[in-house]
């Protein structure tokens, strides 16, 4: 007795595991062919694969649409069961209403749709048609049996009926309904994702005790030095200044003049040293107006000239 107990507490608790997610579930990143990709933000219709996509994400984007561009409400209390969920949306105008059946499966106890079933009047299930994977015909071109549209692993039937209604048929191409295969390709990419996040940790842990300990390093160090700045204050404050006196300066004067003979009249008078240096400049000019562009570089006491003549008119 004790090891039938034993046993039925096992098995219990291997089904609530497998009841939940053993991830860190993010409805971002819904069960899907697409796992582990994000999805965007979105508050419009966001064009999607249906089939082997996580339910409650399939069907609100499906609401969406049907809303948005059928102009249909979502009446409340339709029937679901195991494996199913049916949508039934309703007009003012009184047409006939729109059936959504949501063929589904349940993975890590989140309902996934495997197929999807739409009944309705021809127009409205024209246009869900058109818009949901942006098919390239209009509700005025009424296909004469059937229109088919491929998306992704999606694989929609547009079938005109007798009745003047119409249906879609969504399947995949790749699962069709073997539920098994899609479960074994999740299990693997699902445990590379955690792996790669249980990896993604570590590596951040580890950053964060090295961040950490360099801290710790660079505070002490800044400690040190502080003390070794403090002592030596002084003299870093006089060897500065040394160093702001022995940097270039560099100044620049315009100085016009006029020659005459041998003669130059400053309008501005320079330097001696300068007036020599320019009549050295000019020696060989001829009589007339001149601008002289003088930069002067100096270093401590030294200075040093650049000059350059210009003659005006």
């Amino acid at each position: 007795m004790k090891k039938l107990l034993f046993l039925l507490l096992i098995l219990s608790n291997s089904l609530m595991s497998q009841n939940r997610p053993d991830w860190e579930y993010d409805f971002q990143q819904p069960i899907s062919t697409d796992f582990p990709d994000k999805l965007p933000y979105y508050n419009d219709y966001l064009p999607l694969q249906n089939t082997y996509y996580e339910l409650n994400i399939t069907l609100n984007n499906v609401r969406k649409l049907v809303k948005d561009q059928l102009k249909m409400n979502f009446k409340e209390n339709a029937p679901s069961g195991v494996g199913f969920q049916y949508e039934v949306y309703t007009n003012p105008t009184h047409r006939s209403g729109l059936k959504v059946k949501y063929n589904t499966f349940v993975v890590y106890g989140l309902d996934v749709v495997k197929s999807i079933e739409i009944n309705g009047d021809f127009a409205d299930v024209a246009k869900l048609f058109i818009y949901m994977y942006n098919t390239d015909f209009s509700t005025n071109e009424t296909p004469v049996n059937q229109a088919t549209k491929h998306y992704k692993q999606d694989y929609a039937v547009f079938t005109v009926l007798a009745s003047g209604k119409a249906s879609v048929s969504i399947t995949n191409t790749k699962y069709k309904n073997n539920t098994e295969a899609f479960l074994n390709d999740f299990e693997v990419g699902k445990e590379k994702f955690k792996n790669g996040l249980t990896a993604a940790k570590s590596m951040e842990s580890k950053n964060e005790m090295e961040a950490e300990l360099e801290a710790k390093k660079r505070k002490a160090q800044f400690t040190t030095d502080s003390i070794a700045r403090k002592k030596s204050d002084k003299l870093t404050i006089i060897e500065f200044q040394k160093q702001e006196v022995a940097k270039p300066k560099t100044t620049i004067n315009v100085y016009y003049f006029t020659k005459s003979s041998n003669k130059l009249q400053f309008k501005n008078q320079p330097s001696d040293e300068l007036v020599q240096l320019i009549n050295e400049k000019v020696s060989d000019y001829k009589k007339g107006k001149y601008s002289a562009y003088v930069t002067t570089t100096s270093i401590l006491d030294k200075k040093t000239y650049e000059i350059k003549i210009n003659q005006n008119q």
